[in-house]
């Protein structure tokens, strides 16, 4: 905390996790100890039977774009170097766009179950499958109108479409919109609008907000759907022209990057451990990521691949969406060596189903669950230089500039 940055700069941070019991002055001695780090790049784990040492220099910390780090305390190794990997770049950097999905202020009215469309009749044309939440989402399956049996009541294209008419008349924009149902036909949309106001949908706080109070506004289908929160499984699927709420994220892949090859990182083992060291835990089990940390997480750089990478990663992919024996083995392989990690699949693999199952089982069986993720770390001393190479201006705000 001196005043001088170059001293701060050059000190070493020390996070010490004590396994067993030790004597204060071990503890001591071992804060104290100088690892000697020469390299300002340099991270150094340290593993003994009773602590866990990561030194890490704290110019490295005042580069990184992130503030976080829990995971030198609690991430295996491995985790650690997937993080600090110069292969890695933030998520967004691949995407054109990372949002949440929709959020209609009144579910009980926007979200029709397909059981009840027949009994509504409400035209097609406003009704938008949706999938609400991670339970209708399968590992390796694509998005698609069989996978719901839930949908969106979506009229903006209409209003939008009212908005330019002359033949329609009368009142706001919420009563043209009416009277342009009325007039075309729509009566089993128009009872059912008026029938949400009877029961005071229109009241709700969100949907007070907007101009017509049932116009969800313009709500495009994802590439790419991303949950928010995980137990066990850890993976993103791809859409085809499904609305999602706003439990799961929508990601716009960009123009220059390959859709399958994303897909297949984002089904890795590897994405696995970088989410379980990356998300906050929930309670229950539960990881989560809010939207600005999805936005960050670390993601293989796809750009700087070479192309024959690029297409074994989609072809993988592919087997792996049909089911193809061995195709998740084959796209933790591709990833791990397109990182530079030298690991064996099945050890990373285990080390990570370890790593998952001490999150949800915390409470009940933590102290065993954490030596057994510790057994699979070698003792000793090993170091590692870490990437943080990253854009040469960097934005960064605190709350202070708001207030």
């Amino acid at each position: 905390k001196c005043e001088d940055e170059e001293e701060r700069r050059q000190n070493k941070t020390k996070f010490i996790r004590v396994r067993d019991t030790m004597d204060v002055d071990d503890i001591l001695d071992t804060v104290a100890f100088d690892y000697g780090l020469d390299d300002d790049r340099e991270i150094l784990v340290q593993n003994r039977e009773a602590y866990r040492t990561v030194a890490v220099p704290q110019g490295t910390l005042m580069d990184k774009e992130t503030k976080k780090v829990r995971h030198y305390l609690t991430a295996p190794q491995k985790f650690i170097e997937l993080l600090e990997n110069p292969m890695m770049v933030q998520l967004d950097e691949l995407l054109d766009d990372c949002r949440y999905g929709l959020k209609s202020g009144a579910n009980d009215f926007f979200y029709i179950e397909e059981e009840n469309l027949s009994q509504l009749g409400i035209d097609e044309r406003f009704l938008t499958p949706l999938v609400k939440w991670i339970k209708q989402m399968e590992k390796g399956v694509p998005l698609t109108e069989e996978t719901t049996n839930l949908y969106v009541f979506h009229l903006h294209n209409y209003i939008e479409e009212v908005r330019t008419r002359d033949d329609v008349r009368g009142g706001d924009l919420t009563q043209r919109v009416k009277n342009a149902l009325r007039k075309d036909g729509y009566d089993n949309a128009l009872a059912y609008i008026e029938e949400g106001e009877a029961q005071g949908y229109d009241d709700n706080y969100t949907c007070k907000q907007r101009n017509v109070w049932f116009d969800l506004g313009d709500v495009e289908p994802a590439d790419i759907v991303h949950p928010k929160g995980f137990k066990y499984r850890v993976f993103a699927s791809r859409n085809e022209g499904l609305i999602v709420n706003d439990r799961l994220y929508c990601l716009d892949v960009a123009p220059d990057v390959d859709e399958e090859a994303i897909l297949a990182y984002l089904n890795s083992t590897v994405y696995q451990a970088v989410v379980e060291t990356w998300g906050r835990n929930e309670g229950r089990g539960m990881l989560e990521m809010m939207t600005y940390e999805t936005q960050q997480v670390p993601a293989l750089n796809l750009r700087v691949l070479d192309d024959e990478v690029i297409e074994e990663l989609a072809e993988a992919y592919h087997d792996f969406e049909n089911g193809v024996e061995g195709a998740q083995d084959r796209i933790d392989k591709l990833v791990l060596a397109a990182a530079g990690i030298d690991t064996d699949v099945e050890e990373f693999q285990e080390l990570t189903m370890q790593v998952t199952n001490r999150r949800n089982e915390r409470g009940m069986s933590s102290e065993i669950m954490v030596e057994e993720v510790d057994t699979l770390e070698e003792l000793g001393t090993h170091t590692f230089e870490v990437g943080v190479d990253g854009p040469e201006e960097q934005d960064n705000t605190d709350l202070s500039q708001f207030m």
